[in-house]
């Protein structure tokens, strides 16, 4: 634990004893703007560090508390919450949780010549799993998608809503439904941007 913050590691200790852990949700001075940044870095760190650790709980734990707080968040403070999460090509729920809600603002973020618009593009340029993943929840091949987990189908070929872990495998066109087909007869999707690839 030598290289992880020393606030991280005591606040993850604080969660194995009282189940959740403090977050900073007070303005450092009156004209503070950045608390809802400070708190997704939070709920990031955190996320990070459980799975560093193998913490299933706080992963959990973490990844709700990321969910719930980012509609609260303005837009700029939500783009603000990208980079650090596609720091990993690892995708996981917080990966889902951004490709949804940049869905949900899709109009303010490409407003165009806006601050949005600019930091939007600065968040594709910057991290290209993001753009991936992007144009593969929205342009993907439709329902060419099965939860390996739960065996249903999805409209769009990246996360499913139902499962942990959020894992999809390519549908093989001889396959006539989930209860016809073995696991083995579906080409495995691996998290990975170098062996992901569009469905159809």
């Amino acid at each position: 634990m030598r290289d992880d913050d020393p606030k991280v590691v005591r606040d993850m200790f604080y969660f194995f004893y009282n189940g959740q852990y403090p977050v900073d949700n007070i303005p450092l001075n009156p004209i503070d703007t950045m608390v809802d940044v400070r708190i997704n870095q939070k709920h990031i760190d955190m996320y990070n560090i459980a799975v560093k650790y193998g913490v299933e709980t706080l992963q959990q734990y973490a990844a709700q508390a990321f969910r719930s707080h980012i509609p609260e968040c303005t837009t700029l403070d939500f783009l603000h919450a990208i980079g650090p999460v596609y720091v990993t090509d690892q995708r996981g729920p917080l990966h889902e949780t951004v490709i949804q809600e940049a869905g949900h603002r899709h109009r303010e973020l490409m407003v165009p010549g806006s601050r949005t618009q600019q930091m939007f593009l600065l968040c594709l340029s910057q991290a290209p799993l993001f753009q991936m993943d992007l144009f593969m929840q929205f342009f993907g091949a439709g329902a060419a998608a099965m939860c390996r987990n739960c065996r249903g189908w999805i409209d769009q070929p990246l996360f499913c809503n139902n499962c942990e872990p959020h894992e999809l495998v390519k549908v093989d066109d001889s396959i006539g439904s989930p209860e016809q087909s073995d696991d083995d007869d579906f080409g495995h999707v691996e998290n990975s941007s170098q062996t992901m690839v569009p469905m159809g």
